[in-house]
């Protein structure tokens, strides 16, 4: 690991403690619950139990996605810049919270001190998307089979890694990796998820899994000025070192939110949306649905 991803400020890769994240064996940082005051805190995360995963980007990168190949979406992997010694080409995808997600949080949070705005306002939830405001949707036990697929294998053989924790100016990612079981680039240097549990993720069923939040704030907003450590954001690396992520058509269905004015450093050297780019062009939006048949 050379170098740090642009608009990263501290990576670490696959080193995780309980509820601790340690940037060195010796020096660990308590992970905290910025979703309750100081005093009485309780530092078990709300879980959501998970059915489908979303990819979220700008429009002119949706209409390439979906639009230019005939039967099939078509995701590009990115290179993870941190990882320079061989091809480590990712995918990225995050949960689509689950209808409910509101009903779970304000059950767990029953004296939170906070204002009605703050709950549920970073960006995996109501707040805007950074990464764009076209969402491409498909489900948890197709996503997978569609991997494998294009991996040229089969669902058994698909893998589930911890790659880390990043730590973002808006965000704070847990980092799973999805890889087949003969990947040996990456093998000795993931731990395997395996049927155990981590902080942020766990296996629930064929068709869902638990997500576990421990802030549904954003980062920069409304914590405590003591609290500086915690995950708000979960997402999925998609390992394809040589492959494209190819998904067909009947699988994919579409979201839309308004996306943030900036967009994240790490994915775009124009870092500024023009006011229309923000929002979801009915154009391309409806072209991708057509191609579908989707309805969402």
């Amino acid at each position: 690991m050379a170098t740090l991803m642009t608009g990263v400020q501290r990576q670490v890769i696959g080193i995780h403690s309980t509820t601790a994240i340690a940037f060195t064996p010796e020096q660990p940082i308590a992970v905290d619950r910025r979703d309750y005051p100081d005093e009485g805190r309780i530092d078990l995360p709300h879980e959501l139990k998970c059915s489908h995963l979303v990819h979220f980007t700008d429009n002119d990168f949706a209409e390439i996605i979906g639009l230019s190949n005939t039967n099939h979406f078509v995701f590009r992997p990115q290179q993870l810049p941190a990882m320079t010694s061989h091809s480590f080409r990712l995918s990225w995808w995050s949960p689509l919270a689950p209808d409910n997600w509101r009903t779970v949080i304000e059950n767990n949070l029953p004296n939170v001190d906070m204002a009605e705005f703050d709950i549920g306002n970073s960006p995996a939830f109501k707040g805007d998307s950074m990464c764009g405001p076209i969402g491409i949707v498909v489900k948890w036990r197709d996503i997978r089979t569609e991997y494998a697929r294009s991996r040229g294998g089969i669902v058994t053989d698909v893998e589930f890694r911890i790659l880390g924790t990043f730590l973002y100016t808006k965000e704070i990612m847990f980092g799973v990796l999805v890889c087949m079981k003969g990947d040996v680039a990456v093998r000795d240097v993931f731990p395997l998820i395996d049927a155990a549990e981590t902080e942020a993720f766990a296996f629930c069923s064929p068709h869902e899994f638990i997500w576990k939040v421990y802030s549904t704030v954003s980062y920069s907003d409304a914590r405590p000025s003591n609290v500086f450590w915690t995950w708000d954001h979960l997402a999925f690396g998609f390992y394809c070192p040589t492959t494209d992520l190819i998904i067909r058509d009947q699988f994919c269905g579409f979201t839309t939110k308004k996306a943030t004015n900036h967009r994240p450093m790490s994915r775009s050297v124009t870092n500024r949306r023009l006011p229309s780019e923000m929002y979801a062009d009915d154009g391309i939006l409806a072209r991708l649905r057509a191609k579908t048949n989707a309805l969402v």
